[in-house]
């Protein structure tokens, strides 16, 4: 655990700094478009260059500024900060608590759960039931608090035998991914009507 407080964790937070801090950034609705395909760029090229250890740490921080100033582009109105930073640091926190009683099982379950966040993800806007239910904002939002909770527990239970062979600048893309989820999973719950 001492390799992911020293060379993880600061680069984990300073992506959640950038986020906020592109949230900040105002810029007008025309930029949605670009700025959207620009991050998915940036997403392919965190995956593209992930041994990188240098553009790996680069590529990470920029992608998190963008999401920040997509976040506020998408949203237009201010998340609910605690609930946020509870989910982004708390559930990771508890995961790498229980991740370590619990390594090296559950890469299976992993994969399964990488599976379910990306048909999470993909499905707020290709599946139309979902929002057929009734509260459906809140079964949403408490769907991708569970997938992404248990996404972080199983990172954890893997971290020790990848600590060495991944740079810092991809692990750290790997947790803020899971954690800028959790954290748009938080503010959904508390928003939702």
């Amino acid at each position: 655990m001492l390799a992911f407080a020293v060379r993880v964790l600061p680069l984990y937070l300073a992506a959640l700094a950038l986020t906020v801090a592109g949230w900040a950034i105002r810029v007008p609705q025309a930029w949605l478009a670009p700025l959207a395909i620009g991050l998915l760029l940036l997403f392919a090229a965190m995956m593209t260059f992930r041994r990188a250890p240098t553009w790996s740490t680069a590529l990470l921080l920029g992608f998190a500024l963008g999401v920040g100033v997509l976040v506020r582009l998408v949203t237009g109105v201010d998340p609910a900060w605690g609930w946020c930073a509870a989910a982004a640091l708390g559930i990771p926190l508890v995961a790498a608590m229980m991740g370590g009683q619990l390594q090296g099982r559950g890469a299976w379950t992993r994969s399964l759960l990488w599976v379910a966040a990306w048909i999470y993800v993909l499905g707020a806007w290709l599946i139309p039931v979902v929002w057929a239910a009734p509260h459906p904002g809140r079964i949403w939002a408490a769907s991708g608090l569970a997938i992404f909770a248990g996404l972080a527990v199983t990172w954890f239970c893997v971290w020790p035998g990848r600590e060495t062979s991944l740079p810092a600048g991809s692990a750290a893309a790997e947790l803020y991914l899971i954690g800028i989820n959790l954290a748009l999973a938080a503010n959904t719950l508390a928003s939702a009507q």
